[in-house]
């Protein structure tokens, strides 16, 4: 791959592909919401963008241990 395609290869991963860990790599410290608007902030997105990105994502389930992983 040429330098510009790794380029704009590295672009499309941080700003189109987005990945689920089923180890849920998330920050204890942020809520669901903050976790899912974390990468768009460090790609440089607006916080008003990715906070509004955050909430056109579909409802999060609830947890099998019975809070809600918004919580």
């Amino acid at each position: 791959m040429s330098d510009t395609g790794s380029a704009r290869a590295s672009v499309l991963r941080a700003r189109g592909v987005g990945f689920v860990f089923q180890a849920f790599h998330l920050m204890d410290e942020l809520t669901a919401a903050e976790n899912v608007e974390l990468p768009a902030l460090l790609a440089g997105t607006s916080p008003r963008a990715a906070r509004r990105r955050a909430a056109e994502l579909p409802p999060l389930p609830r947890s099998p241990w019975g809070s809600s992983c918004t919580e």
